[in-house]
């Protein structure tokens, strides 16, 4: 018979992604199974819950998402019930909230930047770094591959102190970030 009805939420809390899913009219179901995936396509398996019976429920599994260098995670619950049949929720999606923000270290800085920038493809990007006039005292294109990439950004000694801008452009995003030269 299976389940009449199985919504699935994910929260993303620090590391750990909070899968949560409630059934409705519950039968005959064996187990449930979060399944994972880093493109919305190829799911794998990552824990098993045994049904609680016949009824309505509520269901959690929690997922480290640490090591994945995935800017977006999918998730779906794929249920086996008593007869072998096997039934799938829903798609649900997270951001990694770690790996989709541009950071600048040190700031403040002194002579150099260590820059981390995520991307979920490989891509041309133009890093910038813009002093409070508006020049642009530092100009170059990078290729960023899949995951996360960090660049060194040195000779930056002789720069005024005071305020700056690094921007990173990909396409037609771009991402601005305050730095303070000591």
């Amino acid at each position: 018979m299976s389940v009449k009805k199985l919504s699935l939420t994910a929260s993303l809390v620090s590391s750990n992604v909070k899968l949560q899913w409630n059934t409705t009219n519950e039968m005959d179901v064996n187990r449930f199974t979060a399944e994972r995936s880093t493109d919305g396509v190829k799911f794998t398996a990552i824990g098993s819950v045994a049904s609680k019976g016949n009824g309505n429920f509520t269901y959690q599994y929690t997922d480290n998402i640490e090591a994945l260098s995935a800017t977006v995670v999918y998730y779906r619950i794929k249920e086996l019930d008593l007869n072998g049949n096997i039934h799938y929720s829903a798609t649900v999606s997270v951001s990694n909230k770690h790996l989709t923000k541009v950071t600048v270290t040190p700031n403040p800085f002194v002579s150099f930047i260590q820059v981390q920038v995520p991307s979920d493809k490989n891509e041309t990007a133009t890093l910038r770094i813009i002093n409070a006039a508006g020049q642009v005292i530092y100009n170059k294109n990078v290729q960023l591959v899949t995951g996360q990439n960090s660049f060194t950004i040195d000779g930056l000694g002789n720069a005024a102190k005071g305020m700056y801008y690094f921007e990173i452009q990909k396409g037609e995003e771009l991402s601005r970030e305050k730095i303070m030269k000591q």
